[in-house]
C-alpha cells in the first residue's frame, strides 16, 4: 500500500504543480507550457481520490482541500487521506493500482528541495529519502 500512496502523491503533486504553472502563466498573459506526461494521470488520480472522499470523513475532505490549496505544504495530509480512504475502500486501492500501472515513467519522479551553499534549489529528484544526506564537493579553483 505504501508504494501506491507514494506513486499517487507523486502523480497528483506533479499535476498540481502543472496547474500552478498554468495559473501563473494565465495571470501574466503568457503561454503556458505543454502538460508533462504524468499530468493527465495525476488529474485522474485526484478525481478518484476526491470521489472517494465524498464517502469519507470531514477530516479527509478537509485534508484534500488543504492539499489543493497548498500542495507542497500539505503532502502529508494527502498521504494520510489516501491511506485512510484506501483502507476503508479496497476498490479504491485496486483502481489506483491500475492507474499507476498505466502511468508514464516520469511519474516516479518526486519534487524535492536541495540546499546548496545556503541556497535552496527545487528540482525533480528520483527516489525517496526520508533522512538527511550530506555530501561535500570541492572545486578546483576558488571563485
Amino acid at each position: 500500500m505504501d508504494a501506491v500512496i507514494t506513486g499517487i502523491v507523486s502523480l497528483v503533486s506533479a499535476y498540481m504543480t502543472y496547474r500552478g504553472v498554468v495559473a501563473t502563466a494565465k495571470a501574466k498573459d503568457d503561454p503556458h507550457p505543454a502538460p508533462p506526461a504524468e499530468a493527465a494521470t495525476g488529474e485522474r488520480a485526484l478525481a478518484l481520490v476526491q470521489h472517494a472522499a465524498t464517502q469519507g470523513t470531514e477530516d479527509q475532505r478537509q485534508d484534500l482541500i488543504n492539499f489543493e490549496r497548498n500542495p507542497s505544504r500539505n503532502q502529508d495530509q494527502l498521504r494520510r487521506a489516501v491511506r485512510e480512504l484506501m483502507e476503508a475502500n479496497p476498490a479504491l486501492l485496486t483502481e489506483l493500482q491500475a492507474l499507476l500501472a498505466t502511468a508514464p515513467a516520469a511519474a516516479t519522479t518526486n519534487y524535492g528541495a536541495v540546499t546548496i551553499d545556503n541556497s535552496t534549489v527545487n528540482a525533480p529528484v528520483i527516489g525517496v529519502n526520508t533522512g538527511m544526506v550530506n555530501s561535500t564537493s570541492y572545486r578546483d579553483e576558488p571563485r
